[in-house]
């Protein structure tokens, strides 16, 4: 019941900024397994992104701020891959997925936010330097299996440094 009252906050925010998403899709987009959606809405609990009052799931100040970044991301997303020009939702939960620190480095959700940007700074740096590779990271940002390889800044910096190599 929770992840529903979760995908439904997340859906209606979408709406409120122009994005075409249902709570089902995003939930749909939250990895691979069906324990993921709990997972990640139980970090974010940790994290301070949320709080869950008797079943009610509040969004906190944070976790606005990291709202909006996981907004931007899947704009970038969706404006850059295929596949995503009727389900915003199922890119809203990929990029949910990807951001949940799955390796429990951070520690609040000033980590998280910090980690947010930078993450964005580099990707912007990307597009500037090799829009190809950009074009490839942006590809599999939403796509990789993050429980059980990188998180998606050693992934971007993995590639960066493959392609310096060849």
């Amino acid at each position: 019941m929770k992840i529903i009252k979760f995908a439904n906050l997340l859906a209606e925010a979408a709406r409120r900024k122009g994005f075409r998403a249902k709570a089902w899709s995003i939930v749909q987009g939250m990895g691979y397994s069906q324990d993921a959606p709990y997972n990640i809405l139980y970090r974010f609990e940790q994290l301070g992104i949320l709080r869950i009052c008797n079943s009610n799931i509040i969004l906190t100040e944070d976790g606005e701020k990291f709202l909006e970044k996981v907004f931007y991301l899947a704009k970038i997303v969706k404006n850059n891959t295929v596949g995503y020009e009727n389900d915003t939702g199922r890119v809203i939960g990929n990029i949910l997925y990807a951001l949940a620190d799955w390796s429990h480095k951070m520690r609040s959700s000033n980590d998280l936010l910090r980690y947010a940007d930078e993450l964005i700074r580099k990707i912007k740096e990307l597009e500037k330097i090799d829009v190809e590779l950009y074009k490839h990271y942006i590809f599999l940002l939403p796509r990789y299996h993050y429980e059980a390889f990188e998180d998606p800044l050693t992934l971007l910096e993995i590639l960066v440094s493959s392609k310096r190599k060849s």
